[in-house]
């Protein structure tokens, strides 16, 4: 259950989960072929080569476009949009890093843009404190 990028951005490879839906939609979208590939999934008109950048970059913004998100959508967005899912999730800094296959961390938190509504149900660790009024009991 797990995708290799290879030459991804950065021309790196690194492993990527792979979820239950997305291992179930790429099946249905294997069997629905005529001719079935031998090394990549998604080809162009030479079913020997793989897929161009600018063809997926393309039909991501259609399809954003066509799921009325009024914003530019790229590859870069959704990537993006991954790494800040994960971490709304609950999903540690170092694991995100590990799987944006970035080399510094400080990368990986500039990286992320966090919502005020992820940072507001924070807790803070003063509110766990048992004080009143500046005094420790």
């Amino acid at each position: 259950m797990v995708l290799i990028v290879r030459n991804g951005k950065g021309a790196k490879d690194r492993f990527v989960m792979l979820s239950d839906r997305l291992l179930k939609a790429l099946r249905e979208y294997y069997k629905s072929l005529s001719v079935k590939p031998k090394e990549y999934l998604f080809t162009g008109s030479d079913i020997n080569k793989p897929i161009k950048p600018r063809w997926i970059q393309h039909n991501i913004s259609q399809a954003g476009k066509k799921a009325g998100i009024n914003k530019q959508v790229t590859p870069h967005v959704i990537r993006h949009s991954f790494a800040t899912h994960l971490l709304e999730s609950g999903v540690d800094v170092r694991r995100i890093q590990i799987l944006m296959g970035h080399k510094s961390l400080r990368t990986t938190a500039i990286y992320m843009n966090v919502s005020a509504e992820f940072v507001n149900k924070t807790k803070s660790p003063l509110d766990t404190l048992d004080v009143e009024g500046g005094k420790n009991e």
